[in-house]
């Protein structure tokens, strides 16, 4: 016990000597260097710079573009704000020791501030007291300088007579100031009337202004400009623009060879060109309304000139065509004419015969006609043909519209519909039903189509055939007629084929006892019997052994023709393995039996013996 004591101080002062041996400066506890010593002394500095201002003049009030910096480098501050005239227009908060802020954004300054100090000052607290930083800056007030220049263009200055001239009008401001409420008018433009809404353009910028005038003459354009600038009105002559309107007179007349032509005929237009100017002409230029070109034997059409061309077409169907022609003077500028408009009446297509192509059957069921006055009828239509008909319709004579839609496409093939007729009572007589089909060809012509009528009877009979019950009970009876003359006939063939076999198990045995039977000895020299006179001594006669019967090969062979004769002559009946492995002549089994003495036999010769020997 000491000594575990013993050792377990040593441990103790080995470990204390080692922790005092570790630097003090271990266990120290590192000090944020953001943050200021509990003990020391808050300082303040904080710096307020406006490091620019632009524009720094004006003529008038404006925005000015400030850049201002904001450095703390002294201890914390609260509730940073930075004013600029005497709002705020930004809100720090609270700014750390070190810590810094820049503004730059956008002051208007109006003009009663121009050439006056603007102050900006920067509002904080420190150590619970309310500081401010102040500075300022000057926006000098310019004189105004008032400088307009414009510019007036055509896209075109020679013209024919009625064509359309775009005019550009330019205006570009060179002074320091903005014009205002600036208007373009001209007596020869928009009946006098100013050509756009009033606009402005800022110092330095420009502004564009169009206007398409149709011009019959020769005209001197004189567009005048007015605005306003810096609270005065000014007015502008610009530049005079004569539009030249060229005497250039050009008819172009259409005419065709057939106006009624039948499906893929072929006709001809005739385009007549008459330059009744004093302009010649040239690249010219004759196309269709149909977008196709016409073919000119010249491009050149000189004043007072004339010209002619063909067209030949094959219209599909009927249309307006006309033929417009555009050309050019020796100055490029372009002039364009149309002709009159040609009503072409294309002959329709002789309607299509859909005879036996297309068809409509209808049945009736009249089955619940007594119950509930309810025909169903079904209708069925078949489309033989290649042709896809659109706006398949359905009716009926009385009926009218079967509701049952407008069927928007039939395809080649059969489609079947069903329509159940409530009647409102039961009919008084026999009603014959009328129902057709009305269809639009691919060509646009209407088909119709009846289909066979329909016949409903009063008094429980039904039309057109027997319902579907009295169907079905009739199919059923023939069903059951014919399967009994089937099992009789198969009985009979049964019966038939039984006889048959007992017939020929019956031969087969007759011909096998018969073949079987022994024959009568004879003397082993031909001769005739001599009896003893008196009865015969049976004791003395010697009493001969049975032999059992064996055929000749010949006999087998005649028994084996005789079983392949009726084996062919009744070939449904063959002996079963059965029968086969069945021992022969059952009906005759072996047995021994004692024959009594036969009388001696003496041998005498006998013509009739010799004759029948064998």
């Amino acid at each position: 016990m000491k000594k575990a004591l013993s050792f377990l101080l040593a441990w103790m002062t080995l470990i204390c000597m080692m922790i005092s041996a570790l630097p003090m400066t271990v266990f120290a506890t590192e000090t944020d260097p953001g943050t200021e010593d509990p003990g020391s002394e808050a300082v303040e500095n904080v710096n307020l710079a406006i490091k620019s201002y632009s524009p720094t003049s004006m003529v008038s009030g404006g925005d000015v573009t400030l850049d201002i910096a904001i450095t703390n480098s002294g201890s914390e501050i609260q509730n940073v704000k930075l004013k600029v005239g005497g709002s705020t227009v930004a809100d720090y908060g609270t700014m750390a020791a070190g810590a810094s802020e820049n503004y730059k954004n956008a002051y208007n300054v109006s003009a009663d501030k121009l050439d006056k100090d603007i102050e900006v000052e920067l509002q904080y607290t420190f150590n619970g007291e309310q500081r401010s930083k102040k500075s300022s800056f000057k926006v000098a007030k310019k004189a105004a300088s008032v400088s307009v220049s414009t510019a007036v263009k055509a896209d075109s200055t020679e013209v024919a007579s009625g064509s359309k001239v775009k005019l550009t009008f330019a205006i570009e401001n060179k002074g320091n100031v903005k014009i205002e409420n600036a208007k373009i008018t001209a007596s020869e433009l928009n009946k006098g009337n100013p050509i756009s809404s009033a606009f402005s353009v800022e110092a330095g910028d420009s502004k564009v202004i169009t206007y398409t005038a149709t011009i019959n003459e020769t005209t001197p354009i004189e567009p005048i400009l007015t605005y306003t600038a810096d609270g005065k009105t000014y007015t502008k002559n610009m530049e005079t623009l004569t539009i030249q309107v060229n005497e250039v007179a050009m008819t172009v007349l259409a005419s065709v060879s057939n106006a009624y032509p039948a499906a893929d005929e072929e006709i001809t237009f005739t385009i007549s060109m008459n330059n009744s100017g004093n302009v010649d002409l040239q690249n010219l230029l004759l196309t269709a309304s149909n977008g196709e070109n016409v073919p000119l034997t010249s491009t050149r059409l000189p004043a007072e000139g004339t010209l002619e061309a063909t067209f030949p077409i094959t219209l599909e169907e009927s249309g307006m065509i006309s033929f417009t022609l555009t050309a050019e003077d020796e100055n490029g500028e372009k002039y364009t004419y149309t002709s009159n408009m040609v009503d072409i009446v294309v002959q329709e297509k002789p309607a299509e015969d859909y005879t036996g192509k297309l068809s409509l059957v209808v049945t009736v069921d009249t089955s619940e006609y007594k119950k509930n006055n309810l025909l169903k009828f079904k209708l069925t239509i078949k489309n033989d043909s290649d042709s896809i008909f659109t706006d398949v319709k359905l009716t009926e004579d009385t009926i009218g519209e079967l509701g049952l839609n407008t069927i928007s496409m039939l395809y080649p093939g059969e489609s079947s519909y069903d329509y159940n007729y409530q009647l409102e009572k039961e009919l008084e007589q026999d009603t014959t039903y009328y129902f057709k089909m009305t269809a639009v060809d691919p060509d646009g012509y209407t088909v119709v189509v009846s289909a066979n009528a329909i016949e409903v009877e009063v008094n429980g009979k039904k039309s057109n055939g027997l319902g579907a019950l009295i169907w079905i009970i009739i199919i059923i009876v023939l069903l059951l007629i014919g399967g009994g003359i089937t099992l009789l006939v198969l009985i009979n063939k049964e019966k038939k084929a039984q006889e048959q076999e007992r017939e020929l198990q019956a031969r087969r045995v007759m011909r096998r006892a018969v073949e079987r039977t022994p024959v009568q000895r004879t003397a082993e020299s031909a001769g005739t019997f001599e009896h003893i006179s008196g009865k015969p001594d049976f004791e003395e006669q010697e009493t001969e052994p049975e032999h059992r019967y064996q055929p000749s090969a010949e006999q087998l062979e005649i028994e084996q023709v005789g079983i392949r004769e009726e084996q062919a002559e009744y070939p449904e009946i063959q002996p079963t393995q059965e029968e086969e492995n069945k021992p022969e002549l059952e009906e005759f089994p072996q047995r021994r039996r004692e024959k009594p003495a036969m009388p001696k036999r003496v041998n005498k010769s006998s013509d009739f013996m010799d004759r029948n020997n064998f």
